[in-house]
């Protein structure tokens, strides 16, 4: 949804609540601003972003903000005020300030992101003009009331916040998926299991059962002349099996690739066709991280398509399918450490599967998913 829907829908409901808070105008006192932002970013009753929403009254009535107003901020403005705060730890609400037109009038909309940092506190008290936020004290939001100044948050909300911030509020399988990027927090001397340091209760196990892959021409280009093989692994939470996963096994096993799917994509008007790898999810993206990316393997690059959702991946096929003259073929088919140049039929379908992905990179940079090649 928007973020002209989201106002639209949050003023129609006629108050404010846990996520959303209405000004009339812009805060005069800095104090003010800082408190509302606190307070939103600490809620635990919402999960994903919170609106500070500048030019909607009491009664709920869009009068927009006053163009001449001394006291409007603009982004560099509200930044300027936090960063003059002593936020413990250094860690400090991600906001950003949204102008939008609203029933033909301006609002001022500050985002505050929803961030697994709670609580946000201060380290040293913040003061301005007879009013104050207090040093240690834990600030929140719940349905449409803010802690006040000299108050504290319920001791429940800062318990959830806590948890969250140690990640002792998501499940099992949610902590796993987090863990599995925190690449320098896994100790792997064992060969068929890696566990968690901080948490040593999530594993990653390998089976035993190998079996010989032949079915992608980057897998088959390695200096080993045994070739790839597949076995899975799999997470586990102390003795409960959470997912399994397929991994190519490389270079005699001394690579490890997670699985990949598998498709023909047309490259000219005869009708032919190369072989494309590609990933679904965040999953399988978090372990091609692991085993490919900073964890074991150090930045190893591969000629892979990771996508974030099938939807995704059927807009960029489509594109390139209609762009596929754009598609600029790799200088050198370059697998991990070592050159394709001696298995010359795979070498140019590698080069073109490079090509593609530097495409795709692109494509992905863009804001908006729409790319111009030239």
């Amino acid at each position: 949804m928007d973020l002209l829907s989201t106002i639209q829908n949050l003023q129609s409901l006629q108050k404010e609540g846990d996520y959303w808070d209405f000004k009339q105008k812009h805060h005069v006192n800095p104090v003010d601003l800082v408190h509302d932002i606190i307070c939103l970013a600490n809620t635990t009753c919402h999960k994903g972003e919170r609106y500070l929403i500048i030019g909607i009254d009491d009664n709920f009535q869009t009068v927009g903000v006053d163009e001449s107003d001394p006291n409007r901020k603009n982004q560099a403005n509200i930044l300027d005020v936090l960063s003059n705060v002593n936020f413990a730890g250094g860690l400090y609400p991600d906001v950003k300030l949204e102008i939008i037109l609203f029933e033909n009038k301006t609002l001022d909309v500050i985002i505050i992101s929803d961030k697994p940092e709670k609580p946000f506190y201060l380290q040293k008290e913040y003061s301005k003009n007879n009013k104050k936020i207090n040093a240690g004290t834990i600030y929140s939001r719940v349905r449409d009331r803010n802690t006040a100044k000299n108050g504290v948050a319920q001791t429940s909300d800062i318990e959830m916040m806590w948890k969250e911030r140690f990640g002792l509020s998501q499940n099992p399988l949610e902590r796993f998926d987090n863990y599995i990027v925190d690449y320098d927090f896994w100790n792997r001397d064992n060969e068929t299991k890696h566990y968690y340091k901080l948490f040593p209760e999530f594993t990653l196990n390998y089976t035993e059962d190998m079996k010989d892959f032949r079915g992608i021409s980057w897998a088959r280009c390695c200096p080993d002349a045994s070739g790839a093989h597949l076995l899975e692994v799999y997470g586990s939470y102390h003795t409960t099996e959470l997912w399994r996963e397929t991994l190519i096994l490389m270079d005699g096993g001394r690579r490890y690739v997670p699985y990949t799917d598998f498709d023909l994509i047309n490259v000219d008007d005869e009708n032919t066709k190369i072989l494309y790898s590609y990933t679904l999810g965040t999953r399988r993206h978090n372990l091609f991280l692991y085993f490919c990316g900073d964890g074991i393997h150090r930045s190893m690059r591969l000629p892979i398509l990771i996508f974030d959702s099938k939807e995704e991946r059927e807009m960029f096929i489509d594109f390139l399918q209609n762009n596929i003259h754009e598609v600029k073929p790799a200088e050198y088919a370059r697998i991990g450490g070592w050159h394709a140049s001696n298995f010359r039929d795979e070498e140019e379908e590698i080069k073109f599967n490079f090509g593609v992905i530097d495409l795709y990179k692109q494509w992905r940079d863009n804001s908006e998913g729409e790319f111009s090649a030239t």
